[in-house]
């Protein structure tokens, strides 16, 4: 990659974003939008505005975009990526329109591994939960994704009960949640120590259990985050 080519294609504050012109385009642009809407929930917009000065916040968005759409790819099945390929979006033909569609349609795929990655951690007992996801539940209704709300259905119990699900404590689920959500929005990437990463956890957090520098490093590596980031 040449220099300067790397910090084009990452989209930062009050940048206006190109218009889409391909899947990888379409999927920067929801990181971007997902990121912002991270940082609005956790009340860490001022900060991570800041963060994005940093000289090697290209590298920590492109690794966090990569590991995200890695796991969105590896938790949305074919029938959902079909059925949203054949929704019937009713709107002129014009090169504006596919490039909205396109977002539109990896914003769902997104925003449905994010959501049961919620579900799987604890939170359906969490109307915040459903509230950060909600306008794209229609969606669902739309293109008939009954499994997502099977998931929701089967998940309210309260999972922080069980120890072992899908062969995988509560908390590790829990953590790797937290991550997703937190790593880039939240500042966790550019934190000097696990001890400061465990404080701004446990601020963004309140409510899940005490986390362990182990169990953050086991997470970020599950997940494919690189940290430090240089």
């Amino acid at each position: 990659m040449q220099p300067g080519e790397l910090s084009r294609k990452v989209p930062r504050a009050k940048q206006q974003l190109p218009l889409p012109r391909s899947g990888a385009d379409a999927r920067r642009e929801v990181t971007w939008r997902r990121l912002m809407l991270n940082a609005k929930r956790l009340d860490c917009e001022k900060q991570f505005e800041q963060d994005q000065g940093r000289k090697n916040y290209p590298a920590a968005f492109l690794d966090y975009h990569n590991a995200l759409w890695k796991r969105v790819e590896q938790q949305t099945p074919r029938e959902v990526i079909d059925r949203l390929r054949e929704a019937g979006f009713v709107l002129p033909d014009t090169p504006e329109n596919q490039a909205n569609i396109s977002v539109a349609l990896h914003e769902y795929m997104l925003w449905r591994a994010i959501f049961v990655a919620g579900m799987k951690a604890g939170e359906g007992f969490n109307p915040d939960h459903y509230r950060h996801f909600s306008q794209l539940a229609q969606v669902a209704d739309r293109i008939d994704d009954d499994k997502v709300f099977r998931i929701a259905a089967q998940r309210r119990w309260n999972a922080k009960t069980a120890k072992v699900q899908e062969g995988r404590t509560q908390m590790e689920r829990q953590t790797k949640y937290c991550l997703l959500i937190s790593w880039v929005a939240g500042g966790l990437w550019c934190k000097a120590s696990r001890a400061e990463q465990m404080v701004v956890l446990r601020k963004l957090w309140p409510t899940m259990p005490k986390y362990t520098p182990e169990a953050i490093s086991t997470a970020q590596k599950r997940l494919g985050l690189r940290w430090p980031v240089t």
